[in-house]
């Protein structure tokens, strides 16, 4: 039973960690970090801000890139724990949702990667920066939106282990 809390209080406080330092691609961020990152990097994207877009998207690139190979692992961290303690339905509904984040941020990689922002007159790059702006807003919504979620199901876990551990005594 101690084990049980310990393993949720471990998934909870992955959500609640932002770090200062970015990670190397391949590590597991926290679903905050995600969103932390996401909005760091769009900081840059202030719409009609002149500069080199070139640099930007690819710093953007690099940012999903970051955040969507670190949330694969965080969720696979997840995938591997969460199983002992939910029962299927609301596994698979958090499951869902990892899928859906996935698919976003691969689907906002490709447009950002697709995107020709070099050589376009001042009113196309607002287009364009407005829609970038858009992606990264809908990540952020995306990702804490399932962190609260996740973060309110694993709480209630976590009391109920404690309240079985206190009256087993």
């Amino acid at each position: 039973m101690m084990e049980s809390l310990a393993t949720i209080t471990r998934v909870i406080s992955q959500h609640h960690e932002i770090r200062v330092h970015v990670r190397l691609v391949g590590d597991s961020i926290s679903d905050e970090e995600a969103v932390c990152t996401l909005r760091a990097a769009s900081a840059d994207w202030i719409p009609g801000r002149q500069g080199a877009v070139v640099d930007r998207q690819q710093k953007l690139q690099q940012t999903l890139c970051y955040v969507q190979e670190g949330l694969k692992n965080h969720f696979a961290v997840e995938e591997s724990i969460l199983p002992l303690f939910m029962d299927e339905t609301l596994l698979r509904a958090l499951l869902l949702d990892h899928r859906r984040i996935a698919d976003e941020l691969a689907s906002a990689r490709s447009t950002v990667a697709a995107m020709q922002l070099e050589g376009l007159d001042r009113e196309g790059l607002l287009i364009k920066e407005a829609h970038i702006r858009q992606l990264v807003d809908h990540l952020c919504h995306l990702i804490e939106d399932h962190t609260t979620k996740e973060d309110i199901v694993l709480d209630m876990m976590g009391k109920a282990v404690q309240d079985t551990q206190a009256r087993r005594g």
